[in-house]
């Protein structure tokens, strides 16, 4: 009697979801967020910016002299946008960093006990099993999750050319995630898990990050609803996205005792999955897309293709998580529609590379001489090939073999590492 009324509710959840996602399709159309001409790449720059790199590691921070508009005093303004964000995006900055160390520390020790699986066998909270997870939530919540906010909070800001709107939510909020690491973290240590993989924080914690991530992520949509700026350049779209995105898949995946057997696997591995790819990817992809033609100087090379790629991402990632459970007692078309949809992320896989790509063609020299660009641009690369790699595994021919190998954490960990990883380091 209990879990009809919810899953009733998830589904109208779910209807007005897709309304309101209709309404936002009508709205942006109507307004011109579709419009693709050179004008829209170009909505990054200031005036007299385009052609001239800008890398902050070189001398005079690779500053040049604009010709100031009569709407925009750049250096006053982005002085003013900078001033606002500074203390959030620090404070994420910060804490990722002390989250980064600690979880590289973890994963080190969990690595070790791959080799003498009985150091530290004798201490229960530095066995393996408490040790894995772990480092994996340090790493995917307070290593790439903070750091992934204040990066979107600081370029989109930028982008929009308006100063962060509440930004002292944005500090409470991360107050809150912190909170949040630090409980799961003993309970972690402890032996108090919820049991299940990318959801092993006991969801009377869970509750922290939920207000956490509102706190940060409502002067991000306030910011996107002041602008000063018509036209929202695609890495708004993938920023914005993100921040809805997040919460929706968080509290479903952790809302205490509606989940169980069969269906808790099916919902931890549509959660597991769109944590990397609707979560983190979409941050990681509105960096480069903001880093990579600023550092160089240059517009993207088809704006067309980098909305392209958004609304694949959006339209075909949602259900891929689910051929981690080939072969499992699940529902097969489930699967054959997770297989199908790992396949179609070929097309906005294939428009983001070629989009990186030929932004750079000219510019490769530029990989020696600026290492913000070189880090971004590796990063980029790792998103195509940890794609492909995922495509070609969601294959029920090669699933069956790479299945029970460690051939999907070493996926995890190119898309966590070598994508998304180096990307915030650049």
């Amino acid at each position: 009697m209990f879990e009809l009324p919810i899953a009733n509710l998830l589904l109208v959840f779910t209807f007005l979801s897709s309304i309101a996602g209709l309404f936002v399709l009508i709205w942006s159309l109507s307004t011109k967020q579709f419009s693709m001409g050179p004008e829209q790449a170009e909505v990054i720059f200031a005036p007299g910016e385009k052609g001239v790199p800008e890398e902050p590691t070189q001398e005079h921070g690779g500053l040049v002299q604009y010709h100031h508009s009569s709407q925009f005093n750049e250096p006053s303004y982005r002085a003013q946008i900078d001033q606002v964000v500074r203390q959030p995006v620090f404070y994420l900055f910060g804490s990722a960093l002390v989250w980064l160390l600690f979880g590289s520390i973890l994963g080190w020790m969990t690595s070790m006990k791959f080799h003498w699986p009985d150091w530290l066998s004798h201490t229960p909270f530095l066995t393996f099993g408490r040790l894995r997870p772990l480092h994996l939530n340090t790493v995917a919540y307070g290593w790439l999750s903070m750091a992934g906010m204040g990066v979107g909070l600081w370029v989109a800001s930028r982008i929009l050319k308006t100063p962060l709107v509440g930004a002292r939510w944005a500090v409470w909020g991360t107050h809150f995630w912190n909170l949040g690491m630090i409980l799961g973290t003993i309970a972690l240590f402890l032996g108090w898990t919820d049991g299940i993989e990318w959801l092993e924080y006991p969801w009377q914690i869970d509750g922290l990050f939920a207000l956490g991530g509102a706190f940060i992520g409502l002067p991000l949509l306030f910011t996107i609803k002041n602008r000063k700026v018509d036209h929202l350049y695609v890495s708004i779209w993938y920023i914005g996205a993100a921040f809805v995105w997040m919460p929706i898949l968080f509290v479903i995946a952790n809302l205490p005792g509606i989940h169980f057997g069969v269906q808790h696997a099916i919902v931890n591995w549509w959660f597991a999955h769109n944590v990397l790819g609707l979560w983190l990817t979409p941050l990681g992809l509105a960096a480069a897309y903001y880093f990579i033609p600023k550092i160089i100087g240059r517009p993207v090379h088809s704006y067309q293709l980098s909305l392209l790629g958004f609304w694949a991402l959006a339209l075909f990632y949602s259900q891929v998580g689910l051929h981690h459970l080939i072969g499992g007692p699940v529902p097969s078309w489930l699967v054959t529609l997770s297989i199908v949809t790992s396949v179609m992320m070929v097309v906005p896989v294939v428009a983001v590379a070629v989009n990186h790509h030929m932004t750079l063609v000219g510019n490769f020299r530029q990989l020696l001489k600026y290492p913000s660009l070189a880090f971004i641009a590796l990063g980029a690369m790792m998103y195509t090939v940890t794609s492909f790699q995922g495509s070609l595994q969601s294959m029920r021919w090669l699933n069956q073999i790479s299945h029970f190998t460690h051939s999907t954490v070493a996926h995890a960990h190119l898309g966590v590492y070598g994508f998304v990883s180096f990307i915030l380091f650049g």
